[in-house]
């Protein structure tokens, strides 16, 4: 915890320390002279201190108490230094969120009454009713000073009662007039949190309660050794679209007692390094029993579709078994890094792909994020349709 607090600290003198630098980094006249100076030193000691709170991995050992402690020093540093745009003060908020439950009950009507909107403003997650009323409110008159309707409506996807169902079934029968404002219908804003509004008006998750760690093969706890979980493994079949050979993303033993939550024997998810990476969602056949093959419900290839040399794809390849199972997460909202289960970790915005047999949205399974991969840049998402057993994979990149 003193960590953390000590970054927050170390927060209140960063300007300062930046305005002395640019002071004295503007009388020397050679970058060896420069790189020498006191003044840098310090400068980047205090980042290297601040770098903490943006690493959810600070967070794992918090109580709630705790983290209610630092969350109040977060927002007494907001209220301190509202010029500062760091958003240090919202990333530590953020990761106390989705890290540490408990940690900011009771807390969020003081969010709702400061600028800290940031991310999907998950902050709001464990919002009481009156907040969570004031929300709608704020929403419906348009009058928040500092969120706009994007900002409340993900939100309340975040809350995601049977109050908050209830209005986004209204939203949606009967458009408010405030709908011309949005890009997207109110409720399509549920994704946001992780879910979607059915036609009967209920919630359906489209993401597992658990999560676990994908690590390198090296770190691995012992008792992960006989790899329930294997990444990018070579597959036997072809794409379709672009007849490059396929790619096994996940290849995981469905046996084994920490991955139950996903039904079956064994489940393969496939991916093309030529398709894939250009945001195309290739479509395979799966079962609980290993089967995964291109399946015919993709349809014609995409007429934008580029066809890159088999000698660039071989050089961009991704590492082959790099990562495999690790220990649980804390929360399903601990969305960073490589994982398998609970919620993904958005690039850009919630894309879940429909299922081109029911129409469904998908569930997200896991990610893949390329350790070390200079070549590749963003995050690689598979999705499941258990209904009509289907798999596809998702990318995206800043």
């Amino acid at each position: 915890m003193e960590h953390l607090l000590q970054a927050i600290r170390v927060s209140y003198t960063l300007p300062e320390l930046e305005k002395r630098l640019w002071q004295v980094a503007s009388l020397v006249e050679t970058r060896e002279q420069e790189l020498a100076l006191p003044e840098l030193k310090a400068f980047n000691e205090a980042k290297a201190i601040m770098s903490v709170v943006s690493n959810p991995e600070a967070y794992y050992s918090l109580s709630a108490q705790q983290g209610r402690e630092i969350a109040f020093a977060a927002i007494e540093r907001y209220d301190t230094r509202p010029e500062v745009d760091d958003f240090l003060p919202q990333e530590v908020l953020t990761n106390l969120a989705d890290v540490v439950p408990g940690s900011l009950k009771g807390l969020t009507h003081l969010l709702l009454e400061r600028d800290l909107a940031f991310a999907q403003n998950q902050i709001f997650r464990e919002a009481d009713a009156a907040t969570r009323d004031q929300i709608i409110a704020l929403l419906e008159s348009g009058t928040s000073p500092y969120y706009s309707r994007e900002d409340l409506l993900s939100a309340l996807a975040w809350i995601g009662d049977e109050r908050v169902q209830a209005c986004f079934q209204s939203w949606r029968d009967h458009p408010p007039a405030w709908r011309a404002e949005l890009i997207y219908p109110p409720d399509h804003y549920a994704m946001y949190g992780g879910w979607e509004l059915t036609q009967q008006g209920h919630r359906r998750d489209l993401y597992y309660l658990t999560n676990y760690d994908l690590v390198p093969a090296g770190t691995a706890p012992a008792e992960t050794l006989l790899r329930p979980v294997e990444t990018i493994v070579p597959h036997e079949g072809v794409c379709g679209w672009c007849e490059r050979p396929l790619l096994t993303l996940f290849a995981i033993n469905l046996q084994r007692s920490r991955l139950a939550f996903l039904a079956g024997e064994r489940l393969r998810i496939a991916m093309c390094m030529n398709c894939t990476l250009q945001g195309e969602h290739i479509f395979t056949d799966v079962d609980g029993n290993g089967t995964s093959r291109w399946s015919s419900l993709n349809g014609d290839r995409p007429a934008h579709l580029r066809f890159f040399d088999e000698e660039d794809i071989s050089a961009n390849s991704l590492p082959q078994r790099q990562l495999v199972l690790g220990v649980a997460r804390r929360t399903p909202y601990i969305s960073h890094g490589s994982h398998l289960g609970g919620c993904p970790l958005w690039v850009q915005y919630p894309e879940y792909p429909h299922c081109p047999g029911c129409q469904q949205t998908m569930v997200f399974v896991g990610q893949y994020e390329p350790y070390h991969v200079n070549y590749i840049e963003g995050i690689i998402y598979a999705f499941l349709c258990t209904k009509c057993g289907l798999a596809t994979v998702g990318y995206q990149q800043t």
